[in-house]
């Protein structure tokens, strides 16, 4: 069918049509010298989709085979059975009738059960296909002109309104809108900053288990932060943007950000080294705030490493943090003194990239950075960091 390649440690994804009849697939994965066989398969699925449009029932075969079964058609006290078979993506329409009046409608087939309130006429109580529903507005032309002055005049208001827009998009065409900030969403009532991908801690949630790197900033002079007026919103903001633009969630606890890399919304398993370069950025970016503004903040950063239950809704990330990965994550970022400080965990992990010197705190196991491997890359990394931020502050001046 088709052959693709990826790279290791990413997701990857094959859609499958809603409508693709029962099968196996045989999927082979070759790597180097390595090679896999593995097979899935498309179950049958019988689904069918029902609607009542006024005095209209129409039912859609929306599996991926034959529907062929009874329906159960309630209206008001009469019951009526009804033989469906509709082949894959076929869709039939019936007129459902009964003597004048307003019924209760209920279509009952397998686990679907629809209901409406409509008004209905006839001389008897009966569902009939609607084959020659056309053939009967031929016979009465009337209706037909009735129909075609209905959409001239909806034709006609649309004309109208379209030239209205165009005319107040001209005028208004002039007003400067601020870019991207409708999309953002803030985190909590009171927060300083907003996120595109914001996080929600739930206490019991059903979801994907999965292995995180988590980035904590614990700002130690929020209270005095909050009080005075200065730029550290707008610095919190960048640090936001930073983990927005590495597809991190953000979660907001008091005085701390939480910025959590999760595969199922970076697409790769391995999030370690971009959450310490995540970390150098916070720090950078805030080292820089504290040189440029009178009104410092006092902050610390922690890199920790563990296992959440994660569920991507709609609008938020729910996760459900297992074991103690957000308070001892908050805990270091506490003890950390305008500096970065790896647990335990994120420290066997990135032991081949950094150098550190452990320390214990309060009962903790912790490692400062003291060297970075590959330094002139990562030096390479932040100059270019620091000359973006430092070139969009004299913009603003």
């Amino acid at each position: 069918m088709e052959q693709i390649e990826i790279a290791t440690d990413e997701f990857f994804e094959y859609p499958i049509l809603y409508n693709q009849a029962p099968s196996t697939w045989n999927v082979i994965i070759t790597s180097s010298e390595l090679t896999s066989e593995s097979f899935f398969t498309i179950s049958e699925k019988e689904s069918i989709d029902i609607e009542i449009i006024n005095k209209t029932l129409l039912i859609t075969n929306t599996g991926n085979v034959l529907y062929d079964k009874k329906a159960l058609i309630k209206i008001g006290n009469e019951t009526i059975n009804m033989d469906i078979s509709l082949e894959v993506d076929e869709s039939q329409k019936y007129i459902i009738t009964a003597p004048n009046g307003k019924y209760h409608v209920e279509v009952i087939t397998g686990n679907n059960v629809v209901s409406e309130e409509v008004l209905l006429t006839g001389k008897t109580t009966d569902v009939k296909k609607a084959s020659g529903a056309v053939g009967s507005l031929v016979k009465y032309p009337i209706v037909w002109i009735f129909m075609i002055l209905i959409l001239g005049f909806i034709v006609f208001i649309a004309f109208k309104k379209g030239h209205k827009k165009a005319f107040i998009g001209y005028l208004s065409s002039k007003t400067k809108k601020k870019p991207g900030k409708s999309k953002l969403i803030p985190l909590v009532k009171g927060s300083l900053v907003n996120s595109r991908n914001k996080a929600e801690l739930s206490l019991s949630i059903k979801g994907d288990k999965q292995n995180v790197s988590v980035i904590a900033l614990n700002i130690k002079n929020l209270k005095e932060v909050q009080s005075k007026k200065g730029n550290i919103e707008e610095t919190l903001q960048k640090i936001v943007s930073i983990a927005d633009e590495n597809k991190a969630v953000t979660y907001e606890s008091h005085n701390t950000l939480f910025f959590i890399l999760a595969p199922t919304k970076t697409r790769t398993f391995k999030n370690e080294k971009i959450a310490l370069e995540i970390a150098h950025k916070i720090k950078d970016t805030i080292i820089h705030h504290n040189k440029m503004f009178k009104q410092k903040i006092n902050f610390g950063v922690s890199l920790n490493y563990g296992t959440i239950v994660a569920k991507q809704d709609k609008d938020s990330f729910k996760f459900m943090s297992l074991g103690t990965l957000m308070n001892i994550t908050k805990k270091i970022s506490s003890l950390a003194n305008q500096d970065i400080l790896l647990s335990d965990k994120m420290h066997d992990i990135l032991g081949h990239h950094v150098k550190t010197t452990k320390q214990e705190k309060s009962g903790i196991d912790i490692y400062s950075i003291k060297e970075i491997r590959n330094v002139e890359e990562h030096k390479k990394f932040i100059r270019n960091f620091l000359n973006k931020l430092e070139g969009k502050d004299k913009k603003k001046k």
